[in-house]
This record gives structure tokens, C-alpha cells and sequence, in this order.
């Protein structure tokens, strides 16, 4: 099996989080180590990651969603 380490970032215009699933099932979090923008290291042998990313921008009184770029 192969070993890795990867960056992964999320860059946006409002607030992003990142969450991920690595390949031995440990689960990872960041919010805003660039800014609003979150990074990861991942760590870990050949198999799935799960990659979740959620944004958000306070307009007003409501949350809304925005664009963001996913770079591995």
C-alpha cells in the first residue's frame, strides 16, 4: 500500500469549513486557518476519502450558501 500526504484547502468568498473522512476512518475538521478559509493535512494510506465542505454568508437576517474552490 501506498503512503500519502496530501493539502487539502477550501478557498471562498464568505466562511468555509472543511470536514474529512481520511482512508483509516479518523475523521478531521478545520474552520478558518487561512482566514475563513480551511486547510488539512491528510495523512494516511491508499483508499476513500470523504470530503465534506460547507459555506455560509450572513445576508441580512438569512445564511446563504456560496461558491467555493476544493484543491487537493
Amino acid at each position: 500500500m501506498g503512503h500519502y500526504q496530501l493539502k487539502i484547502t477550501v478557498t471562498s468568498k464568505c466562511d468555509a469549513m472543511l470536514l474529512v473522512n481520511d482512508s483509516q476512518a479518523n475523521w478531521k475538521y478545520n474552520d478558518d486557518t487561512n482566514g475563513l478559509n480551511p486547510e488539512l493535512w491528510i495523512e494516511g494510506t491508499n483508499g476513500w476519502l470523504d470530503i465534506w465542505i460547507g459555506t455560509y454568508e450572513n445576508i441580512g437576517s438569512n445564511y446563504e450558501m456560496c461558491p467555493a474552490t476544493l484543491t487537493v
